[in-house]
């Protein structure tokens, strides 16, 4: 006679040894073998790897930030913003920046970081450009006339004595000197001019229109 039972269900096994010691109590055996569980034959998820562990870069303790093999700070301007290095363990130069000026400024930096600074280039401001007081058409006529008055007009052939023409020419950019009736800035510069010559020649201060 053969019994079949499921050797993992403790019930069943118990039955299965309750009958043997009913028909045959000499053939109960001191234990009863138990077949292992059958392998499982699905797929195996693997356990994850841990990442390695990223060491952060040391930075130098006398300036408190990263530098290459030669002493160069990392700079935006200059090097790749992946921050890596080339095999010599120098920073990799950025794309698009010629060599010239990544050495100009690994130099600046290196001179900054040793205590000689690259030269600041003061920053200009904007200086108001000079204008010349208003002046009107009977300004400029005094002014002519007190120019000729002071001898400090000429044809243009002294330096010291320039043509009349000449200054129209300044001011207004052209030969047109009908324009000096429209042109009120070319006009308070010609008067203005004036002045400063017959001022030159008497020694008296400019500033007053026609003087």
């Amino acid at each position: 006679m053969q019994i079949t039972f499921d050797p993992l269900d403790q019930a069943e096994v118990g039955l299965v040894m309750n009958l043997m010691s009913i028909f045959d109590p000499d053939a109960m055996p001191a234990t009863v073998a138990v077949d292992a569980p059958p392998e499982t034959t699905g797929n195996v998820v693997p356990m994850p790897t841990p990442a390695p562990t990223v060491t952060p870069p040391e930075e130098d303790p006398r300036v408190g930030v990263e530098l290459d093999n030669r002493g160069v700070p990392w700079l935006e301007d200059a090097h790749a913003t992946t921050k890596s290095k080339t095999a010599a363990g120098n920073w990799t130069k950025k794309r698009g920046v010629d060599a010239a000026t990544v050495k100009a400024l690994e130099d600046a930096a290196i001179g900054e970081l040793n205590g000689t600074p690259a030269p600041i280039v003061p920053e200009t401001e904007d200086l108001p450009a000079l204008t010349a007081p208003p002046a009107t058409i009977e300004d400029l006529s005094n002014a002519y006339e007190a120019a000729l008055g002071a001898d400090v007009l000429g044809d243009g052939s002294d330096p010291d004595k320039p043509s009349i023409r000449s200054i129209y020419h300044e001011f207004l950019g052209h030969d047109d000197i009908s324009q000096i009736s429209v042109d009120e800035t070319a006009r308070a510069g010609v008067v203005q001019r004036l002045n400063e010559l017959i001022s030159l020649a008497t020694n008296i201060a400019p500033g007053v229109p026609g003087i």
